[in-house]
């Protein structure tokens, strides 16, 4: 039993690394499959919305037991992906995202459907080579420094003020709760302490924060900081 666990938890953790590979591979941040089904519901009904905190939570290995309506979620994505219609987007952005979206396909083509994800998820499928993890890509364990670094960049290469950097880059994550919004926001501003489980969610905030400064309009990066 005990081995079994381990290999359900190693087979986690690579599901986690493909799935970030296919979400970078097609150019998106964490958000764009709940933005694309809160803006094409007739594309990806609501009860089949993959919310960027389920989202990151896969990324990170975070959920040890998967429910099956994560693997219809992970379909209904898929199948709008393999189609050629994906809906009406207003937001030129989100367009160009949805728009170089590939799916995951068996090797007939197909795409995959929920049993191929949950089989993926427990190690008994691998998907597309080029998006496999490989032996030893995987990621050093995050730390609090180097992403706080990251906050301070963006701040200053957009003449931001810390508190609005802050309500900007908090703003980007809704599914998170108000213990987890405080811990972040006291670790860049106050220097406190922040738990290891946190750090993927501040990655993942800084990620989706970035990618918004580098698609919106362009500000002005001569302003000053009052």
């Amino acid at each position: 039993m005990p081995d079994l666990h381990r290999q359900l938890g190693q087979a986690r953790e690579i599901f986690g690394r493909f799935l970030r590979n296919w979400r970078k591979a097609n150019g998106w941040v964490i958000t764009t499959p709940q933005d694309w089904a809160r803006a094409c519901p007739e594309i990806i009904p609501p009860g089949l919305r993959v919310s960027s905190g389920q989202w990151a939570n896969l990324e990170n290995a975070q959920i040890k037991q998967a429910q099956p309506s994560t693997f219809l979620q992970l379909a209904a994505l898929n199948q709008a992906l393999a189609s050629t219609n994906r809906g009406r987007l207003s937001d030129a952005l989100l367009k160009e995202r949805v728009a170089s979206g590939q799916p995951i396909c068996r090797p007939d083509g197909s795409p995959w459907g929920p049993e191929d994800w949950f089989a993926c998820y427990i190690g008994n499928l691998q998907g597309p080579s080029e998006l496999w993890p490989k032996e030893g890509d995987e990621q050093a364990p995050l730390q609090l420094g180097p992403l706080k670094a990251h906050y301070l960049a963006l701040v200053e290469a957009h003449g931001l003020r810390p508190i609005t950097a802050l309500v900007q880059l908090l703003s980007c994550g809704k599914d998170l709760g108000t213990e987890q919004q405080l811990e972040i926001e006291g670790a860049l501003l106050q220097d406190e302490a922040i738990r290891p489980e946190t750090l993927p969610a501040l990655q993942t905030l800084l990620e989706t924060w970035e990618a918004n400064l580098t698609g919106a309009p362009e500000r002005s990066s001569r302003r000053r900081r009052k």
